[in-house]
């Protein structure tokens, strides 16, 4: 799966002077590691270590193979997707939080607490 991602980066090769495409490489970008994820599943394989793997090295070809251009517009798509992606993270567990019934156990609630307050602290130098 993580060869799939590194040989589409390599053969496409979009920093040559000929092919100044920043869109198709920001594409690829997020393309590739989900064809190693569906490649993975084909196999039978873990997908999820197939996205992780693919995404490191999309990670490590993107820096040698995209144009300085493509390469700051995807770092600012990614913080872009990641603050989204853990905004609805958080909408989300508010409103677990919110909407679901709990129950509280004291004990563990007390127990907790006096964890934290009562934390080791680091020596001073």
């Amino acid at each position: 799966a993580a060869l799939v991602g590194a040989v589409v980066f390599r053969v496409l090769d979009l920093t040559a002077p000929h092919a100044p495409l920043p869109t198709l490489e920001i594409v690829l970008a997020f393309v590739v590691p989900f064809m190693g994820y569906v490649l993975a599943e084909f196999l039978a394989l873990s997908g999820i270590a197939a996205v992780f793997i693919t995404g490191l090295l999309s990670v490590h070809f993107s820096h040698v193979s995209m144009s300085p251009h493509a390469l700051s517009a995807f770092r600012q798509v990614n913080a872009t997707a990641g603050f989204v992606s853990e905004s609805f993270v958080f909408l989300l567990l508010g409103a677990a939080v919110v909407f679901h019934e709990h129950d509280i156990d004291l004990p563990l609630c007390i127990i907790s607490l006096v964890a934290c307050v009562r934390r080791p602290r680091p020596e001073r130098l």
